[in-house]
């Protein structure tokens, strides 16, 4: 059925996604490089590039995660269900390299989201950097 053929990468996307699950950046980061490259066009594909850039901003790589966020958002922002999460952490990426009013910016598209969690951790952000 139509449903099955939508959701037939799904177990694939779980097992790329399960190494940052373990907080195993270093593996996630590939594992979902790779989900991506095989399956493009797959119902799963936004996720994963979210989560990949998430991995890239936890390993530190903060440079790639901007670039990474940015084209998702910039370019295909309804693959994904992640958003606000995906502003966030390219806030959290600007603020570490030291861009601040892009930070903000993304801060307050990321405190759109219907999401109570994402909106205590922006605004404790938001707090931080007036300091």
């Amino acid at each position: 059925n139509y449903l099955s053929s939508l959701m037939i990468n799904r177990q694939a996307f779980r097992k790329a996604v399960q190494p940052l699950r373990e907080t195993d950046e270093p593996d996630a980061s590939p594992a979902l490089r790779s989900f991506v490259k095989d399956h493009p066009t797959d119902l799963y594909s936004g996720e994963a590039r979210y989560y990949m850039h998430y991995a890239e901003y936890r390993l530190g790589r903060t440079r790639e995660a901007i670039d990474g966020f940015l084209d998702l958002l910039n370019n295909d922002p309804h693959s994904t269900a992640s958003q606000g999460k995906a502003h966030y952490f390219l806030g959290r990426a600007y603020e570490m390299r030291k861009y601040s009013t892009l930070a903000l910016i993304e801060y307050r598209l990321g405190r759109l989201e219907d999401n109570d969690l994402l909106k205590k951790a922006v605004d404790k952000r938001l707090k931080e950097m007036e300091k």
